[in-house]
């Protein structure tokens, strides 16, 4: 059974009602043919950052490249660089030799990487409905590409292809200074719920689109893997 992108709820619901998170952001990069692949296995969405073309180019050398592995994809995810022009001149000339990139319209910050994930499920839940299993990692993780591809064709072979959710799980207290601090104000729970780790988790396709209608609804949290 194809995945197919719901409508948005904002189009379905008179003023949006019940809709606490619209991201209303428009596509500035994207390959929309990039799942376009015979017997593609996996997609990996890698969250990064407009200036990171180093680590993204040593994942294209190494786990992510696709002539050592023709049945998987990886695409890129960022927001918009506020910076200089060379760097969108960049990502342009990175989506024309590798088509491996998705950008939107939102600032590319620390506080902003929900919407990386969301823009992942939107683009993937319109375009990959052909990939049995969507990857998340971040381009500072190296992948065992080996041992998880044949992890999931085992899966795959053993029936498992809908309602799949892997990942290691994370139980965390909140913190209240630092980098990851977080006001009383906005979560005021002592610990998170049990969340995926955000290293890396693994969906079957079918739980993309289901995710993606969801984030209308869950209100704004800027830790990504806590949110998703």
């Amino acid at each position: 059974m194809e995945a197919v992108l719901p409508k948005s709820p904002v189009d379905d619901h008179e003023n949006g009602v019940g809709v606490v998170n619209p991201h209303p952001f428009k596509v500035i990069l994207s390959n929309p043919n990039i799942c376009r692949v015979k017997d593609l296995l996996m997609l990996v969405y890698v969250l990064s950052a407009p200036d990171n073309f180093r680590r993204r180019a040593m994942i294209r050398q190494t786990w992510g490249n696709v002539n050592k592995f023709p049945n998987v994809r990886v695409m890129f995810v960022m927001g918009k660089t506020s910076s200089l022009k060379t760097l969108q001149d960049v990502l342009n000339f990175e989506l024309t030799t590798y088509g491996d990139i998705l950008e939107e319209d939102f600032e590319d910050t620390y506080h902003n990487l929900t919407y990386k994930g969301i823009a992942a499920f939107k683009f993937i839940s319109q375009y990959c409905n052909n990939a049995p299993y969507i990857v998340k990692t971040d381009d500072d993780v190296f992948v065992n590409m080996y041992s998880l591809q044949n992890h999931l064709m085992q899966l795959k072979d053993a029936g498992f292809k809908s309602n799949l959710i892997l990942c290691k799980f994370a139980y965390h207290r909140v913190e209240r200074h630092g980098k990851w601090a977080i006001s009383k104000e906005v979560f005021p729970g002592d610990r998170y719920p049990r969340y995926c780790s955000g290293l890396g988790y693994v969906f079957s396709i079918d739980v993309v689109p289901q995710l993606y209608n969801a984030s209308f609804y869950e209100k704004f949290f800027w830790v990504e893997d806590v949110y998703i």
